[in-house]
């Protein structure tokens, strides 16, 4: 009979050891089911912030740790399918979740593609639908619900767990009072059987002990973890009063341009309408000066002859200045027409060449074209004699006798190049890109006839050529001479 109460207690005790290790591992699996979604939520967080971050400074080392995070995000919806395989309940909320979450990571996706593709204005518009607001809101009331569900299962597991421990306690007590009731013989036997389950009995409270210090642990984490959501919410909230003052600047930017456009706008009307008031009377000026010289009025002498003729140099001279004002009014005012059609490029080339021939005889200067034939461009022949005027001319004024001035004509696959070179004095190489510049003149002392200009000719030529398809650069080396290289559109057979 002793033996046989032995026995049943030694039976009832391993049944009783067997749940209480069950229920210890059921709460373990709940603590890490709720830890599981806490670093879910956690990596959505993530996610949304570095999203922000690239949104307001479109800096790439936001988009990494993004993605990243994207990846993390289904790595813990994978592993909660696995934890709460056995529960239907939370299956189905994770349905929703997984949902929910794949909206939300569409959403930043989203964004981003906007920012990319539209701009930061139209990113931060689809910011402002507050969308993603929405699902992050629906996400957290879903890991409220699994967590709530997976609570309540951890405080019944945990009731389980302390009522399996007294009902052990109750059977050993039991157990021994009954066994020193049957029997005194074996009082030492089930003394050192008391012994044993009282040994377990404290491993079993150190364990219990063990499992309150790790839940202890694991509400500091959670603690730490909702800590963290509050200051990536802060964040947020300054880089979206960040991103409000950008776009502050950024509408202010926008009103000065406007008015520095119109200012503008006013200037080259100004500019072209003056122009047109200017060049009548300078017209006027050059024909009666012209009329006094051929003695319509009375024969002159040769003083008289000689200051009309100053007068009208100086009428020429103003006239073209005022011209090339006019030009580039209308060129800056966007009001230039192009007449694009076939241009015999290298015939237009020697025809300027011809027309100003006479000025490079006066200079003794050697002005040659060596075109190749057949060549054609789609052109405005007017605005490419125009070019080719200023070019040349240009040339001449800067050069000394004895210096020598090519105009050659040369084609590629696609364009048509015309180089204007010169020897004489050059240009020094920090200045290339500002002869092209409205108003400027390395040297207007430099020119050989001592006629300086507005500034303008360079300037006009290269958005004449920009208008026609094409470019015109310039190189050049001090005391050796420049050369201007003119591209346009090839046409070929």
């Amino acid at each position: 009979m002793p033996a046989l109460v032995v026995l049943i207690l030694a039976v009832l005790f391993l049944v009783l050891r067997a749940r209480s290790e069950a229920t210890t591992q059921a709460v373990n699996h709940s603590n890490q089911v709720m830890t599981e979604v806490d670093r879910l939520l956690v990596a959505l967080v993530s996610a949304e912030s570095r999203q922000r971050g690239y949104l307001i400074t479109g800096d790439t080392a936001y988009l990494q740790p993004s993605l990243d995070a994207t990846g993390e995000v289904r790595r813990h919806l994978r592993h909660l399918r696995v934890l709460t395989a056995d529960q239907p309940d939370q299956q189905r909320r994770l349905d929703e979740l997984e949902r929910w979450s794949e909206a939300k990571l569409e959403e930043l996706a989203s964004t981003l593609h906007i920012r990319d593709s539209l701009g930061v204005e139209a990113a931060v518009e689809e910011v402002r639908t507050d969308r993603g607001q929405g699902l992050m809101t629906r996400v957290r009331a879903i890991v409220e619900e699994i967590q709530r569900g997976e609570a309540e299962l951890l405080a019944e597991r945990t009731a389980a767990g302390a009522s399996e421990q007294r009902r052990a306690i109750l059977v050993l007590v039991l157990g021994s009072l009954l066994a020193a009731a049957v029997s005194y013989l074996i009082s030492r036997q089930i003394s050192a059987a008391a012994e044993t389950q009282a040994a377990q009995a404290r491993i079993l409270q150190q364990q219990n002990r063990r499992f309150g210090e790790q839940a202890e642990i694991l509400r500091q984490q959670k603690k730490q973890l909702e800590e963290t959501a509050a200051q990536l919410e802060a964040s947020n909230a300054s880089l979206q009063r960040t991103n409000q003052e950008l776009i502050r600047v950024s509408v202010e930017a926008d009103v000065a341009r406007q008015l520095a456009e119109e200012a503008n706008q006013a200037k080259s009307q100004f500019l072209a309408t003056m122009s047109h008031e200017l060049r009548t009377p300078l017209n006027a000026i050059g024909g009666y000066a012209e009329l006094l010289d051929m003695g319509i009025h009375g024969p002159v002498t040769e003083e008289q002859h000689q200051a009309l003729q100053r007068v009208q140099v100086a009428q020429r001279h103003l006239l073209g200045l005022i011209n090339d004002l006019l030009n580039y009014a209308k060129v800056e005012a966007g009001r230039v027409e192009y007449k694009l059609a076939e241009v015999d490029v290298p015939a237009v080339a020697e025809e300027v060449l011809s027309m100003l021939m006479p000025q490079a005889v006066d200079r003794e200067v050697i002005a040659d074209c060596r075109p190749d034939t057949g060549l054609r461009a789609r052109a405005d022949r007017e605005r490419l004699q125009q070019i080719l005027i200023n070019l040349i001319s240009n040339a001449l004024k800067f050069s000394s006798p004895g210096d020598r001035i090519e105009v050659e004509c040369d084609g590629t696959e696609d364009s048509l190049i015309v180089r204007v070179s010169d020897t004489g004095r050059g240009i020094p190489e920090e200045k290339i890109e500002a002869i092209f510049d409205p108003f400027v003149q390395v040297n207007p002392n430099l020119s050989s006839d001592g006629a300086g200009g507005a500034g303008l000719g360079l300037a006009i030529s290269r958005e004449l050529a920009r208008g026609m398809g094409g470019d015109l650069t310039a190189a050049s080396e001090l005391g050796k001479g420049s050369t201007f290289t003119l591209t346009l559109p090839r046409i070929r057979d």
